[in-house]
């Protein structure tokens, strides 16, 4: 696994989801994100910085996020000067198709490198 966003426990949910999702495994690079009230509420979710400046070009915002075979066309935003990298615009309408809840867990897995298309597995909170 090349790196983790890791978080505090939320009020709901447990540890079983990030439990299951650090048995995750694929020859693709990947990150995990333990989604948290903040990321339901905000238009964004971190990308862990030395996944995004290992995988992506700075100069290349577009990235597509799937889900069950459907895509969600999406920007990235780097903020070098404080080590941090988001997917911006596209989360929210990914959120509710999805079905994201806190205390699940996301696994980003970058399936296609030069279509930018981060596949992602949803470990629940609620079973």
């Amino acid at each position: 696994m090349e790196s983790e966003e890791q978080a505090s426990e939320p009020r709901t949910g447990g540890f079983r989801p990030q439990i299951e999702s650090q048995k995750f495994s694929s020859e693709n690079p990947f990150f995990i994100v333990k989604i948290m009230q903040d990321n339901l509420s905000r238009s964004r979710t971190t990308i862990p910085n030395a996944f995004f400046t290992k995988y992506f070009k700075k100069k290349q915002p577009n990235v597509k996020i799937q889900f069950e075979n459907k895509l969600w066309p999406a920007k990235l935003l780097y903020y070098p000067s404080l080590y941090k990298a988001y997917i911006s615009s596209g989360w929210q309408p990914f959120i509710l198709p999805s079905n994201l809840k806190a205390g699940d867990v996301c696994v980003f897995e970058l399936i296609k490198v030069e279509e930018r298309v981060l596949d992602v597995h949803i470990y629940r909170a609620d079973g």
